[in-house]
C-alpha cells in the first residue's frame, strides 16, 4: 500500500514551540482552577491539550507507517504506558496517604478513594463522573480529562491504522472527519438544549472529543501537503487573529455559556491549530516566545503539573485557616508547590520511565525501514511525545 499512498512532505522531529503552548495550556488552567486568581476561561488550556494531543498522536502514527508500512500496538502503548502511567500512581499513592493522615479533613474516605483510583486507573473517570458511579473526591475531578485522552489513543490508532492499511483517499478521511466533527457538535448543542445535566455535556467523551479530532484533521493537512501554499506568506496575520480569538476565549468563556458548547470549544480548537501550523511553517516574534526556555519547561512539566495541582490547590483550600488569611500567599502557595511537586515528580521519578521510553523509540528507529524515500530532501520536524 505504500506505493500508492502520497509520500509525506514533513518528518517530525521535537519542536520547543509546542512545549511552550503546552506551558501557556497548563498556566490557563491553573488559574482557572484557583479560587483566588480566578481565570473563568482558563478551563479552554484542556482543549489546546486536547489538540495538541491529537496533532502529535496522529503525526506519529503516520510517520510510522510511512516507514514500516504498519503500526506497532504493542509499542506504541508501551510507550504511553510509560508516559502516563508512572506520574499518575505515585500521585495516588502520595494522595492514599494523605487520606490516611487527615482523614475527614481531605474531604473523602479510604472506600472512596479505592473506587475512585480504580476508574481513574482505568480511565473511566470521565464516565464515573457523569454517572455517578461513586463519590469522587474533589482533589482529583480534573482526572477526567486524562480518561478521555486515554480512550482517544485506545480507539484513534486502530480506526486511523485500518484507513491507512485499506489505502482510503487521504482527502476522503480528511473529509470523514469533519463529517465527524460536524455531527458531534451537533450532538453537543442537541444535549444542552435538552437541559441534560453539566456534567454530562462537559465530562463527556462525545461532547469533547472534536478538538482532538481537529489536531488529527491539521496533522493529516501538514503530512500530506495540503496545508495552502499562502498560509506561510500570511503566517504573521494568522498567528495575530488567532492570538486574539484565543484570548478572548480564556478571558471571556464560561464554562455554563451557551456559546461555550455552540461553537466555543471549536473556536479554541481552530486558533490552536492555526498557532501550530504557524509554529512548524514560519520562524517569527510567537516562535520565538512559545519557544523561551520558561514556556518550554512549564511545557515539559505540564503533565506532572496538570495531576498534582489539583490535589494540591484543594489540600490548600482545607487547610486555608491555619496556613494565612491572605489570599494572594495562598495562592502563592498553591502554586509554588505545584512547581515543587511536579519538579520532584519528573527529574526524580518520570525522567527514568522517559529514558526506558526514549530507549525504545531508538530501538524501532533503527529497525529496517520499507520507506525509501530520500529524507534528507524533506524538512525535519520532531515531535516529542
Amino acid at each position: 500500500h505504500l506505493s500508492r499512498m502520497p509520500k509525506l512532505t514533513f518528518i517530525f522531529k521535537y519542536i520547543p514551540a509546542l512545549d511552550g503552548l503546552r506551558g501557556i495550556a497548563i498556566l490557563s488552567v491553573m488559574f482557572f482552577h484557583s479560587s483566588i486568581l480566578h481565570l473563568q476561561g482558563g478551563f479552554v488550556g484542556v482543549d489546546i491539550f486536547f489538540v495538541l494531543s491529537g496533532f502529535l498522536i496522529t503525526s506519529l502514527l503516520i510517520n510510522e507507517f510511512n516507514k514500516t508500512g504498519s503500526i506497532n500496538f504493542r509499542n506504541f502503548y508501551i510507550k504511553r504506558i510509560l508516559r502516563l502511567m508512572p506520574a499518575m500512581l505515585l500521585l495516588l499513592g502520595c494522595l492514599w496517604s494523605a487520606v490516611f493522615i487527615m482523614g475527614g479533613r481531605f474531604a473523602t474516605t479510604p472506600q472512596g478513594l479505592l473506587s475512585a483510583s480504580l476508574f481513574t486507573f482505568f480511565y473511566f473517570a470521565n464516565w464515573a463522573i457523569i454517572l455517578g458511579l461513586t463519590n469522587w473526591p474533589a482533589a482529583i475531578t480534573h482526572f477526567w480529562s486524562l480518561a478521555i485522552e486515554e480512550q482517544f489513543y485506545i480507539l484513534w490508532p486502530t480506526v486511523f491504522f485500518l484507513l491507512l492499511q485499506y489505502n482510503v483517499k487521504i482527502k476522503k478521511v480528511i473529509a470523514a472527519l469533519l463529517v465527524a466533527c460536524t455531527l458531534l457538535i451537533a450532538w453537543r448543542i442537541y444535549l444542552f438544549s435538552s437541559q441534560v445535566s453539566f456534567s454530562r455535556v462537559y465530562f463527556a467523551t462525545d461532547t469533547r472529543l472534536c478538538s482532538m479530532l481537529f489536531g488529527c484533521i491539521l496533522s493529516i493537512v501538514v503530512c500530506y501537503g495540503f496545508l495552502p501554499i499562502w498560509f506561510k506568506r500570511f503566517s504573521g496575520h494568522i498567528i495575530a487573529a488567532s492570538l486574539f480569538a484565543l484570548t478572548l476565549c480564556i478571558f471571556l468563556m464560561n464554562n455554563s455559556l451557551k456559546f461555550t458548547y455552540y461553537g466555543g470549544f471549536e473556536i479554541v480548537a481552530l486558533a490552536t491549530c492555526m498557532l501550530i501550523a504557524a509554529s512548524i511553517f514560519s520562524q517569527n516574534w510567537f516562535t520565538k516566545i512559545l519557544s523561551s526556555k520558561v514556556l518550554v519547561w512549564f511545557g515539559k512539566l505540564s503533565y506532572g503539573i496538570y495531576l498534582w495541582h489539583g490535589v494540591i490547590f484543594y489540600f490548600f483550600e482545607k487547610i486555608q485557616i491555619s496556613v494565612t488569611n491572605s489570599s494572594i500567599v495562598l495562592f502563592a502557595l498553591q502554586f509554588g508547590t505545584s512547581l515543587i511537586a511536579a519538579s520532584a515528580s519528573y527529574y526524580l521519578f518520570e525522567l527514568w520511565f522517559l529514558k526506558l521510553k526514549s530507549r525504545l523509540v531508538h530501538k524501532n528507529e533503527i529497525g529496517k525501514s520499507k520507506d525509501t524515500t530520500d529524507f534528507k530532501k524533506k524538512k525535519v520536524i520532531q515531535v516529542n511525545y
